[in-house]
């Protein structure tokens, strides 16, 4: 995709991909919507647990020089190839959710119409069973984890590994020995590394790779930040981070009261804690950048402190419906969930690209960081600060089970 810049039209950017199992899906339907925009260069791209998947066979379609016949790919090409590859990924972990009788499963329906249901029998008896079974206790050996027939169905490694064209990619694994956030970088990456990113330990064994043992990445670093910026701020100052569990909750509905409720906001705290702290960290950097004195920036090599830049951060939020899901639909692996989650990344991603989102947006692209991103992340507690990004032009505000939610309009 690199290609693309070479027309001088695009916006070169790095992506970050949040994960969260199946509201993953969501991202898939963000990834869908920019693959579709010609002005926006993707450089490198980080992923976590779902997000890792997005992420590598995102990384994959755009690394494609060739198609299946043998005849050359364009940049057009490769992006609509792309964007068939996470239909078809999708549409594989919904069949194998259905051939292996994932018990999640579930569509809405007259007797129940949201798609919340953590209160369910069926995810309750099996959340009570998991704090008393480990994977390691099962009767049946080790589980296999059906989304790896999906990624071998959907992405050749041996290209992806060897390609010389196409986007960086960063898969972010947490080691159970060391407590430290590890990135596999494109030239590695396999399926064990994928499943590593994605492996919840109280549904399967830790994942073993060069003699570790590594759980879903999502406890220390969701998505990767670090590497993104380590390796490819020369290229491009602008990160764009797409969102799964929501940042702040509307105050009202604070704390939650129902024990799925709370263990819904402990599972969304504790996969958003990493993302907060590394965007606040940059976000200091930034700020100690812009108190050097423009006389003293231009004494040092190339302008830059130490090499530092101001790093533009962009923050694609989740749509607000998904506040009103809990965990358990996490593991929905049912089609027309799947869908509906797409449908809700294309709408926001729209609403993204158009500036349609109040302090954010991609005419930000190269200018600056959104303004956003301070009532949630770095002072969402001074007074009068909005419990969720307001969305403006074509999106009005409504209340949901969990707080305010911003939702389109026609």
């Amino acid at each position: 995709m690199a290609n693309d810049n070479k027309r001088g039209r695009n916006n070169r950017i790095m992506l970050a991909l949040q994960g969260g199992g199946a509201h993953t899906a969501y991202v898939w339907g963000v990834v869908d919507r920019l693959l579709q925009e010609e002005r926006l260069d993707i450089v490198a791209v980080s992923g976590t647990s779902g997000g890792a998947m997005i992420a590598a066979v995102l990384a994959y379609g755009l690394s494609m020089e060739r198609d299946a016949q043998g005849h050359p790919l364009d940049v057009a090409a490769r992006r609509a190839k792309t964007r068939e590859l996470l239909d078809k990924f999708w549409t594989d972990v919904a069949a194998l959710g259905n051939l292996f009788w994932n018990p999640y499963r579930f569509t809405a329906n007259p007797l129940h119409t949201s798609w919340n249901i953590d209160g369910l029998p069926v995810p309750v008896t099996l959340n009570a069973l998991s704090l008393v079974i480990s994977p390691y206790q099962s009767l049946f050996g080790p589980r296999q984890n059906p989304v790896a027939m999906a990624i071998g169905d959907s992405i050749d490694l041996e290209v992806l590994n060897h390609s010389p064209i196409g986007p960086a990619l960063y898969v972010c694994a947490t080691n159970v020995r060391t407590s430290q956030p590890k990135s596999f970088t494109k030239e590695e990456i396999g399926i064990p590394h994928l499943l590593a990113s994605a492996c919840l330990p109280v549904v399967d064994r830790a994942v073993l790779i060069d003699g570790e043992y590594y759980w879903d990445g999502g406890y220390v670093a969701d998505p990767a930040l670090a590497p993104l910026i380590t390796h490819h701020k020369q290229a491009t100052r602008d990160l764009v981070i797409v969102g799964v569990n929501p940042i702040v909750m509307q105050e009202s509905e604070v704390p939650p009261d129902t024990a799925w409720e709370i263990i819904d906001r402990m599972n969304e705290i504790t996969f958003n804690a990493s993302l907060i702290a590394e965007i606040k960290r940059i976000h200091e950097v930034n700020e100690l950048l812009r108190q050097v004195p423009a006389q003293a920036l231009a004494k040092q090599p190339g302008g830059k402190l130490h090499g530092k830049e101001e790093i533009f951060m962009h923050y694609i939020p989740p749509h607000a419906e998904m506040a009103g899901y809990g965990v358990a639909s996490k593991s929905n692996t049912a089609l027309s969930f799947l869908q509906h989650m797409k449908a809700l990344g294309r709408e926001v991603a729209d609403a993204w690209l158009a500036g349609r989102i109040d302090g954010g947006g991609a005419s930000l692209l190269s200018k600056s960081s959104d303004s956003n991103l301070d009532e949630l992340f770095i002072n969402p507690h001074r007074p009068g600060a909005p419990a969720l990004p307001h969305m403006v032009q074509g999106v009005q505000t409504v209340q949901t089970a969990r707080g305010t939610a911003a939702v389109m309009t026609q």
